[in-house]
């Protein structure tokens, strides 16, 4: 498939959009294990949507491949990422803390870091499938890079995957050949590749969106929305009665992150993309 130019600043242009969209509209959300009802944005927007780390982070990174191109690597990331980003929270804050003690990457990601497999990393993948449109080769090699900073294990995967599909998207339109490319990229023992391959499994038995969400973190268990427990402690969730499922792949991150940002993601993997640099 030839990727017309047009075809090119379309995507970009929907991948820009869609990833502002759902960041404001599932920020409210964060953090809280809940199915919320909404449909339209919920805080005030009056002076303009608030910052969002998950679109904020990768112009960060922008602004080093613009100046490295091809070269940046995560040595390159974890240097912007102590001048230019100021929270402290969580894996954003501990992935800081060991560069500082020169811990470089993957250490900096791993060491002591309660949160590597949470969600900062795979949040910010969109950049790297949108510098190699059709290339998941090279989308990963960047999205490891990045990963590495601050998470590792299933953070990392996760963000290896989702800058998969992304890249692949540009070329490829059937949506399950996409998830087969993701997972192609992660060890079949891991938890995010278990978790994903429940999804396409209770997709394919008309599982019930509510009943595959259970049985989704009960494949995955975690803490994300419920912090200050630890994994162990989270009880089996009890699976329901089979209904028909309405989507497949909102419900695979629906234990990570705001269900409705998640929803807006999927629906826009279709338009995001990447080249090896960035031409200003």
């Amino acid at each position: 498939m030839i990727l017309q130019l047009n075809e090119l600043r379309d995507k970009l242009a929907g991948c820009w959009t869609g990833k502002n969209v759902g960041g404001v509209l599932g920020a409210p959300f964060e953090c809280k294990r809940m199915i919320p009802d909404v449909d339209f944005y919920v805080q005030d927007l009056t002076q303009g949507p608030p910052a969002n780390d998950d679109l904020d982070l990768q112009i960060v990174w922008l602004a080093a491949v613009e100046r490295y191109g091809r070269n940046v690597n995560a040595s390159i990331l974890g240097e912007y990422w102590l001048s230019f980003v100021i929270p402290n929270w969580v894996e954003y804050g501990t992935g800081k803390t060991n560069l500082r003690a020169g811990l470089v990457p993957p250490l900096s990601g791993d060491v002591d870091n309660t949160y590597k497999n949470s969600n900062g990393c795979w949040i910010r993948s969109e950049l790297w499938a949108c510098l190699a449109p059709g290339h998941p080769e090279i989308a990963t090699r960047y999205a490891f890079e990045d990963a590495i900073v601050d998470h590792a294990d299933e953070g990392m995967y996760a963000e290896i995957f989702t800058a998969a599909i992304q890249s692949a998207a540009f070329v490829e339109n059937d949506r399950e050949k996409l998830v087969e490319i993701g997972l192609s990229y992660l060890p079949e023992n891991c938890m995010t590749a278990q978790a994903i391959q429940k999804a396409v499994d209770c997709y394919h038995s008309g599982v019930d969106f509510i009943e595959a969400r259970k049985l989704i973190h009960n494949t995955a268990p975690g803490t994300f929305g419920i912090q200050g427990i630890a994994i162990s402690e989270i009880p089996t969730e009890l699976v329901l009665t089979h209904r028909r499922m309405w989507h497949l792949l909102c419900s695979v991150f629906c234990m990570e992150k705001a269900i409705l940002e998640r929803v807006l993601f999927w629906q826009i993997i279709a338009v995001r993309i990447l080249t090896v640099r960035v031409q200003r």
